[in-house]
């Protein structure tokens, strides 16, 4: 029988094939892969981050930083979280038990989830496995989870301050939105987002790192409904030769922001009904 951390892995992939390489239980035969425990070396991390810069067109050190860091640190971020809200489980979060597979833009393109330690609920039907750590209820699971990512960050964090002139109070920031923003995309996806925020407003209420203050606001535009996390970190995309402010940049007003979040909705609105008639029409 499959370890009870692969079946998880199998069955949330299978939910959504889209994510299947994020899901992975071990390395696949592609090049590329680097135990996150390898990034806190610079002969492994440097040469992601000059990748990273040319892809972007960087002339500084610290874009190439903020922008790798958010991209790698997000989808580690959104598989465990998914591991949390799916499956009540929380997959080894460690750097040697965690490895990724990178592009020649230096970009995670898929993940392998080599550990086999996780944690659970006591009456998970997998806590009497020898490496399950059985907690008491989902308050003390939800602070494992944070702490193994905070610790995750952490190691990383030190690693791209070595490697960059980037501020590691700036890298902190980043982690705690990034943590926000994947409880409420995972939300969505799962189709529980109002539970998926009850759950994000108490990680972030935690003693460690990545606690934040700010909340999200709830912006309803032409029949939908989107949560805008209150964001106050910059990814520094605006400092690349392509780039500019996102749509969420805390250098925006906040007014601006949730303009340009309704004009999306408008967008998707748009883009529904325009789908809608198409199959309409097909079908008559």
């Amino acid at each position: 029988m499959d370890h009870p951390i692969e079946q998880t892995l199998a069955f949330l992939a299978a939910a959504n094939e889209d994510y299947r390489s994020q899901l992975l239980a071990a390395r696949d035969e592609q090049p590329g892969w680097l135990s996150a425990s390898q990034l806190q070396e610079s002969a492994h991390l440097a040469p992601l981050l000059q990748a990273n810069g040319a892809h972007h067109k960087s002339s500084d050190q610290q874009s190439p930083a903020a922008l790798w860091f958010g991209h790698y640190i997000f989808n580690i971020m959104a598989v465990a979280v998914t591991c949390y809200l799916a499956a009540g489980r929380v997959p080894d979060l460690r750097p040697a038990s965690v490895a990724l597979r990178f592009d020649e833009d230096g970009e995670p393109q898929a993940i392998a989830w080599e550990g086999r330690r996780f944690a659970a609920l006591a009456g998970d039907p997998a806590a009497d496995h020898p490496d399950c750590m059985p907690l008491p209820d989902a308050d003390a699971l939800r602070l494992h989870l944070t702490q193994q990512l905070e610790a995750h960050c952490e190691a990383i964090i030190l690693s791209l301050r070595q490697n960059s002139r980037i501020g590691v109070s700036g890298l902190w920031l980043l982690a705690r939105d990034y943590y926000g923003s994947a409880f409420s995309w995972i939300g969505e996806l799962l189709g529980n987002q109002p539970h998926a925020l009850e759950e994000a407003r108490a990680a972030a209420a935690l003693p460690t790192q990545l606690a934040r203050q700010r909340d999200f606001i709830c912006v309803e535009h032409a029949g939908y409904t989107y949560q805008l996390l209150d964001r106050v970190s910059c990814c520094l995309y605006y400092k690349t030769d392509e780039g500019h402010y996102c749509s969420n940049c805390p250098h925006r007003p906040m007014p601006e922001r949730i303009t340009l979040i309704k004009g999306w909705l408008a967008e998707r609105a748009a883009a529904a009904s325009d789908a809608g008639q198409a199959t309409e029409a097909s079908t008559s």
